[in-house]
C-alpha cells in the first residue's frame, strides 16, 4: 500500500491593511509639513542673501556719507535733521583760510601754498565728529530715515539701521517692490575713521592755477543682519576747496 505523508496546511494570510489612527496621520502630515516650510525657508533664504546684502551695505554707506556731511559742517544733528541738501558750499564755510596767497604790487597772485595747520586742525576736528556721528548710530540712538522731509531721526531706544526687503528682489516682479517685512541691519564700526587729505595745484593754461583740496574719508564697518554678516570698506571723497585762481598774462604772450 501506498502511504501518504501527512498534510500541510496552507495559512491564508489576511490582506486587510493596517489602519492608521487620527493621531498618526496628524503626526505624519505635521512632519512632512514642517519639513517642507524648513526646506522653502532654506531655499528663500539663499535666494535673497545678496538682495538683503546689497540692501544692507547700501544703508551703511548713507549712513558713512550723512557723517562725513555733519562732521565737515558747523551743524548740530538737530539742524541736520531736515536738511538734505548736501551741496559743498552748505556744508564747508570759509574755505580760503586753507591757502595762503601773495600778491604783487598790482593786486595779482604770485605765490599759491596751503596752510598746513589749519588743514592738520580742520581735519582732526572733523574726524572726531564724523567717528562721534557713525558712534551714535552704532548704538542705535540715531538712524537713518527714508521719510522725504527728514534724514535722521533720534530714537529713545536703541533701535540700530533698519531697511526693508524688497520682496521684488527675489520675485522680479515691479508690482511687488515695496512689500516686504521689515529686516534689522546693524553695522559695527571695526576701527577707527581714517582721513587722508589730498592736495594738489595744477597749471591751467599761461596764467591760472587750478587748485584742488579734497578729504578721502575711509571707514570699515561690518554689516549685521540674521543669518549673515560681512565686513567691508567704504569710501568717501568730499571736495573742501576747489578753485581757479588767475594771473596776469605773460608779457612775451600780449606782444604776440
Amino acid at each position: 500500500m501506498l502511504k501518504l505523508g501527512p498534510r500541510r496546511m496552507k495559512l491564508k494570510r489576511s490582506k486587510t491593511p493596517v489602519k492608521l489612527g487620527r493621531y498618526h496621520i496628524f503626526i505624519i502630515s505635521l512632519v512632512i509639513f514642517l519639513v517642507m516650510n524648513v526646506l522653502g525657508v532654506i531655499i528663500l533664504s539663499e535666494s535673497i542673501k545678496p538682495a538683503l546684502m546689497e540692501l544692507a551695505q547700501t544703508e551703511a554707506e548713507q549712513a558713512v556719507i550723512y557723517a562725513v556731511n555733519y562732521g565737515l559742517s558747523d551743524r548740530t544733528l538737530k539742524e541736520m535733521r531736515h536738511d538734505v541738501d548736501f551741496s559743498k558750499e552748505n556744508i564747508i564755510t570759509n574755505e580760503d583760510r586753507f591757502i595762503h596767497k601773495s600778491f604783487d604790487k598790482d593786486g595779482e597772485p604770485q605765490i599759491i601754498t596751503f596752510n598746513g595747520l589749519e588743514i592738520q586742525q580742520f581735519i582732526t576736528r572733523r574726524t572726531e565728529k564724523i567717528q562721534h556721528f557713525l558712534r551714535l548710530i552704532e548704538n542705535g540712538k540715531i538712524s537713518i530715515s527714508h521719510d522725504e522731509d527728514s534724514i535722521i531721526k533720534f530714537n529713545k531706544k536703541p533701535v540700530g539701521i533698519s531697511t526693508q526687503v524688497p520682496i521684488g528682489s527675489v520675485t522680479k516682479i515691479n508690482l511687488l517692490n515695496n512689500l516686504g517685512p521689515n529686516i534689522p541691519i546693524h553695522f559695527e564700526v571695526m576701527n577707527n575713521v581714517e582721513t587722508k587729505l589730498k592736495q594738489k595745484i595744477d597749471r591751467v593754461g599761461i596764467n591760472s592755477s587750478h587748485i584742488q583740496l579734497s578729504v578721502q574719508v575711509r571707514v570699515r564697518v561690518r554689516v549685521v543682519m540674521p543669518f549673515m554678516t560681512k565686513a567691508t570698506w567704504i569710501d568717501h571723497p568730499f571736495p573742501v576747496v576747489e578753485e581757479t585762481v588767475r594771473g596776469k598774462i605773460p608779457k612775451n604772450y600780449q606782444d604776440k
